[in-house]
């Protein structure tokens, strides 16, 4: 798993899995023992969530990360969900709309507008055909730019 952790100010990266030791260079010619020491999982939209890391260097001074952050890999389908939801949105702008206008015309709420143009609601095609019609437009506006 790779975590993202902090060194008087200076951002490292490592990938470690349970029980294993790596050296990581933290200044150039001196290096450090990093260990995984306990893991948190508590999803935010940003990471899954934090270790502590023991850093041991090379003068024998040991450390312990606060919380070095476990990312979140975004897949491709949260990827696909952003941009359809970013073309929409900016489709509905360019026609003066607003989301609740937008919900009243399609039958939705406008809650759900906002998470789909956010990219956090996976939508159906049912449901992006009606949007796409609510703005005068088919649903290939997915696809052209």
């Amino acid at each position: 798993m790779k975590y993202l952790f902090d060194i008087d100010g200076t951002a490292f990266e490592i990938e470690l899995e349970k029980g294993e030791t790596k050296q990581l260079e933290y200044k150039k010619g001196r290096f450090a023992k990093v260990s995984l020491h306990q893991i948190s999982i508590q999803p935010t939209t940003t990471d899954i969530g934090s270790a502590f890391l023991r850093v041991e260097f090379d003068n024998g001074n040991v450390w312990r990360s606060k919380d070095a952050v476990i990312p979140r890999i975004i897949t491709e389908q949260e990827k696909q969900r952003k941009r359809i939801g970013q073309k929409l949105a900016d489709l509905r702008k360019q026609r003066g709309m607003t989301q609740g206008e937008l919900a009243a015309r399609c039958g939705l709420a406008q809650s759900h507008i906002a998470r789909i143009e956010a990219g956090k609601y996976s939508v159906g095609f049912d449901t992006l055909q009606q949007i796409a019609e609510s703005i005068g437009m088919t649903i290939d506006f997915i696809n052209n730019n």
